[in-house]
This record gives C-alpha cells, sequence and structure tokens, in this order.
C-alpha cells in the first residue's frame, strides 16, 4: 500500500498546532487519519513521518526474534515511522497490530515473544547485546538490544503492550552513534497506549 511522507515543516507546523491555511489541510497530514499511533506532537521534534499498512519490523541481531515479522503480519497492523531532528541518527516506530495470521488472540503473539526475548537473552545474540527492558507495565515485554554497525553502536528498544483481546501497541526506538537517544520507549508507551486505546 501507498506510504505517505510529510516534510519537516509540515512536521513542525503541526507540532506547533499551526493553522490550516499555513499547514495545509488534514490530508496533507499522513497521521490525520490515524489517531491510534503516536502523533507527532508526543514527540521530540520530527523531521519526517510516514505511514504504512505494510508489514514492518527492524530487524534485531538475534536470529530468535525474526519471527516477529510474522507476528506482525495481520490484516490489522498499521505503523508510523519518525525521523528524529538532529544530529543523531533516532527513529521512532509506532505500531498497532493485530493478532498473527495463525491465531485469532493477541496473547498468542505475547507467549511467542516472552518465549523468543527468552532465548535472545540467554545467548541468541549474534553480536552485542540482548537485554529485556526494564521499566515496563505489567503484562508488557520488551528488549533492549546493542550492536557495532559502520556508523557506530545501535542501539533498539522495543516494547509490545496488550490493548484488548484482539490488540496491541508496539513501540520502537532506534539510535545509532553516540550518546542516548532524545527519548526512550518507556518515555513514549504510556502516550502510546493512551492514544490506540482511545480510537
Amino acid at each position: 500500500m501507498r506510504a505517505l511522507l510529510v516534510t519537516a515543516a509540515l512536521a513542525a507546523a503541526l507540532a506547533l498546532g499551526g493553522c490550516a491555511d499555513d499547514a495545509g489541510s488534514d490530508s496533507d497530514d499522513p497521521l490525520a487519519g490515524h489517531p491510534e499511533l503516536l502523533q507527532v506532537s508526543d514527540l521530540p521534534p520530527v523531521d519526517s513521518v510516514e505511514v504504512s499498512e505494510q508489514t514492518n519490523v527492524s530487524k534485531t541481531n538475534c536470529a530468535a526474534m525474526d519471527a516477529e515479522w510474522n507476528l506482525a503480519a495481520s490484516k490489522d497492523f498499521v505503523y508510523a515511522w519518525y525521523e528524529l531532528e538532529g544530529d543523531s541518527d533516532t527513529t521512532v516506530r509506532s505500531a498497532v497490530q493485530g493478532p498473527a495470521a495463525t491465531s485469532d488472540a493477541i496473547d498468542d503473539t505475547f507467549t511467542r515473544l516472552e518465549s523468543m526475548i527468552a532465548e535472545c537473552v540467554a545467548g541468541g545474540a549474534s553480536t552485542g547485546t540482548f537485554e529485556p527492558l526494564e521499566g515496563l507495565p505489567d503484562g508488557a515485554v520488551g528488549f533492549v538490544a546493542t550492536q557495532d554497525t559502520s556508523n557506530g553502536t545501535q542501539t533498539t528498544e522495543r516494547a509490545y503492550v496488550k490493548l484488548d483481546d484482539q490488540r496491541a501497541a508496539v513501540v520502537t526506538v532506534v539510535h545509532t552513534g553516540d550518546g542516548e537517544a532524545p527519548v526512550s520507549v518507556t518515555e513514549l508507551l504510556p502516550k502510546a497506549v493512551e492514544r490506540a486505546s482511545d480510537a
């Protein structure tokens, strides 16, 4: 399906609540039809936003997590990808997904995720590190993985929170290079759950 891109100028206007005459109509905003996803105002300054209903999960350094793509491959999958402003290479993904194609409930997704994460924590990562993500609410699952790349150390944080028996909210932050990302998954998760629950 077609992916939509919002320019940095529009993203800034949206974040500041600019008037429609200056920023364009709601149809210019790829997030306008997706209140269930994180909005530009929920994030640090954003350079660009892309929204898609195509299954997309960023790869990690542990082969056991490759099955994440299969878990996300459902007719209810939608995500937004946000590139943050600044010198650091940081991207955020906000997604809502339904049960895997082979399942009829989101609980099965969480059961498999827990097993996959445990395998990676026990030594399944091919390079770098792989640890459970701390500070998550009850019932959520997540991880933080690091690996060396030609652009520096890449850190991937991802967490899943069950919204109901059919949906989960997913937030990912990927940062490459020195220092830390300007925002963390645990900081974004409460708003992501709120957005998805209210939609």
